[in-house]
């Protein structure tokens, strides 16, 4: 479904399956820059590198897929500071 605001608590935690995710990586690749901002809402710094995250997220989908059977990935809202802070706490 389409998201006309930004809510933090409805993606944290969620789920996406490789079979959703992939076509929209694929779709992001494929845009401008003008394209991936009129998407709707997104941070205005995120529009520059979320081509490139979407390939990061082609390729670790194409490797967890084919090693370890994993077909779907859990979405977080932290980044990997909140994982370091909260392992040296």
């Amino acid at each position: 479904h389409k998201m006309t605001t930004y809510d933090a608590d409805s993606i944290h935690l969620s789920r996406v399956g490789f079979d959703d995710l992939l076509p929209v990586c694929a779709d992001l690749l494929a845009m401008t820059r003008q394209q991936r901002a009129a998407l709707g809402p997104m941070h205005e710094g995120r529009v520059d590198v979320i081509g490139g995250g979407a390939l990061i997220v082609q390729e670790l989908a194409a490797v967890l897929g084919e090693r370890a059977g994993i077909t779907e990935l859990v979405v977080s809202e932290h980044d990997i500071l909140d994982g370091i802070a909260l392992s040296i706490a």
